[in-house]
């Protein structure tokens, strides 16, 4: 699914068609994957205003436009605006910390967080 801000998660749309049968077998499955997709949405959304505006002009209305939900949407899964901030932040530390334990080098690990820090420096510089 593409966003209005542009923004496009994974390379396919997903697709929750399926038969009664299988909704019934599979629906908690659908329902996680979805709220994960929502949530990972929402966040792809703020970090790319993000870059464009800073932190303090930053509205949960922007968001929601942007990202195509309504507000209770955005409330079920984040707090506010610095939540949403603080779960970027986790999933980051959290996924250079997994590759920390598959044996990556320092060196590697300093390139990963390197290249975050590159990535995402006008966001950064929004903060």
């Amino acid at each position: 699914k593409t966003y209005k801000s542009g923004v496009r998660l994974w390379n396919t749309p997903i697709s929750f068609v399926c038969t009664q049968q299988q909704h019934s077998r599979h629906s908690i499955a659908g329902d996680i994957h979805m709220a994960t997709f929502t949530r990972k949405a929402i966040m792809k959304t703020f970090l790319h205003i993000l870059k464009n505006k800073p932190l303090d002009r930053i509205t949960v209305k922007d968001i929601c436009e942007q990202c195509e939900i309504n507000r209770n949407t955005f409330y079920y899964y984040f707090k506010d605006i610095y939540d949403v901030l603080e779960a970027i932040f986790e999933d980051e530390v959290r996924l250079v910390m997994d590759e920390a334990k598959e044996g990556v080098t320092f060196h590697d690990a300093y390139a990963r967080v390197a290249a975050i820090i590159l990535n995402n420096r006008e966001a950064i510089m929004h903060i």
